[in-house]
């Protein structure tokens, strides 16, 4: 199947030789046969469902009526009954058997007869059919009419061919087609998925313009996007109009708010949202749960983190994992709680999971915190046994309690980062020791240990080197590792 439409190569019918501003006119191809379409097509469906019984049916089948009744008029439901019609059943491959035994009969497809197809197509969840059968018009001389231009929009952005689905987009517009809000709610995740927040906030502005209101799915899709972007201000205002749209939000909305608050870190309304999640009785899953804590990480909650996970573990969706535990540590952590660090870790311990590096980090941090050297080297020791390999991350932790130990305890801190980066250590030792004094093996051996630090490491690396100079009243060795930077 090609990756553009097919018809673009017609002549006759071409995006290029045809006016964006010219309606599409099509006529009908002539039927060779003297018999309607329709009377075909009925047969051939009788005939579709004939093959699938067994003998004894075939006999009864062969001597039923079928009949047209208008779906309008009283009583219609108990005729509809009785057919068959491959869009209300979405069943695509019925769809395929009756068009070539049309073809068999000699009967010429029309406009009608695509639509009907792509529709069941599009209805099945089908988009990569209904683009397949699309592009297949112009094999039959076809052009599309408006309805199912419009429809492809959506079934083109849905495989993937963003430079289709945008192109058919822009002319919509100008030719003013009728598009439905599954095609505004694709649109806005195309632009979501590339990063392209105004191409989002445009196309939600475009559909209300045209009198289209925004269901709950496409709240959901532009909260999503708009949740990558970091933009506290819409978030809030999209929220708003969704309380004043009438729609009764359900969990997947929640969900997509406490996403969108949570990335920007706006605190008080993620809260807010989440408190009124609990009230409705709403199940938090262990990813939305983790969200929310590790916000409050960034934003320090530590009461309200410590809340979430008292909820966590009451739930029965949303269950703590390893990063749970690891989020919580962090918080305590960072603020120097040092038996809540504690005690969070042998909850995690119990509750089968392992330490990593990032965890043993967060409590070294800790014991820094609170002046507790020896538990630093405790720690450090621990990690040592563990097998565990120290990260740069580590070694950036190292640095920064070298500049908040007192000075007669440096040298054990020394010896821990001796043994987790040697080239490091000796640079250290060289802070600690030497004068402030120019110093080539110093800028030597400084340049080679932050050359081999990985570019997210390399300024923290660089700038904590630069405080512990500070610290130690070694100024001009500051200097040349600000050059460095």
């Amino acid at each position: 199947m090609a990756s553009t439409c097919g018809f673009c190569s017609l002549p006759s019918i071409s995006f290029g030789q045809r006016s964006f501003n010219d309606r599409i006119v099509f006529s009908r191809p002539a039927i060779p046969h003297s018999r309607s379409l329709q009377e075909t097509v009925s047969e051939a469906t009788i005939n579709s469902d004939l093959k699938i019984s067994n003998l004894s049916q075939l006999e009864n089948e062969k001597n039923k009526s079928y009949i047209w009744v208008n779906p309008k008029r009283p009583k219609a439901s108990q005729f509809r009954k009785k057919s068959y019609d491959p869009r209300k059943r979405k069943d695509v491959d019925a769809a395929e058997e009756l068009f070539d035994e049309m073809l068999q009969r000699g009967v010429t497809p029309d406009n009608s007869t695509f639509s009907m197809i792509i529709r069941c197509a599009q209805m099945s969840c089908l988009p990569g059919k209904a683009v397949e059968w699309f592009e297949r018009m112009p094999e039959f001389g076809i052009q599309p009419d408006d309805a199912t231009y419009a429809s492809m929009i959506d079934s083109y952005g849905r495989v993937g061919n963003v430079k289709m689905a945008l192109q058919l987009y822009d002319r919509s517009k100008i030719e003013k087609w009728h598009l439905s809000t599954n095609t505004f709610t694709t649109l806005i995740r195309i632009h979501g998925t590339t990063g392209n927040l105004n191409g989002c906030l445009t196309v939600f502005e475009e559909m209300k313009a045209l009198g289209i209101k925004p269901d709950a799915i496409c709240f959901n899709t532009l909260l999503d996007a708009i949740c990558r972007a970091k933009l506290p201000w819409v978030i809030k205002s999209i929220h708003q109009q969704i309380l004043i749209s009438g729609l009764n939000p359900g969990f997947a909305t929640f969900a997509s708010l406490l996403r969108a608050y949570c990335k920007s870190c706006c605190g008080d309304e993620a809260m807010n949202v989440y408190k009124e999640m609990m009230a409705k009785g709403m199940e938090l899953n262990t990813l939305l749960y983790n969200t929310l804590l590790r916000m409050c990480v960034e934003i320090g909650f530590v009461d309200e983190a410590t809340a979430i996970f008292e909820d966590m573990k009451r739930s029965m969706d949303g269950q703590p994992n390893s990063r749970t535990f690891s989020s919580l540590i962090t918080i305590y952590s960072s603020c120097g709680k040092v038996s809540e660090a504690e005690a969070t870790l042998e909850e995690m311990l119990e509750a089968g999971y392992r330490r990593d590096i990032y965890v043993l980090t967060d409590l070294i941090q800790c014991y820094s915190k609170s002046n507790r050297t020896d538990d630093v080297v405790r720690t450090l020791e621990r990690i040592m046994e563990l097998d565990i390999t120290p990260n740069e991350q580590s070694c950036i932790c190292l640095l920064k309690v070298m500049t908040q130990a007192p000075r007669e305890e440096l040298a054990k801190v020394t010896r821990c980062i001796e043994r987790v980066n040697p080239k490091l250590g000796n640079v250290v030792k060289l802070m600690v020791e030497s004068s402030d004094v120019e110093d080539e093996t110093f800028k030597n051996e400084v340049s080679e240990v932050v050359s081999q630090v990985g570019d997210d490491a390399r300024k923290p690396y660089c700038n904590c080197l630069i405080d512990l100079c500070i610290y130690l009243q070694k100024l001009e060795k500051a200097r040349y590792l600000g050059t460095l930077l």
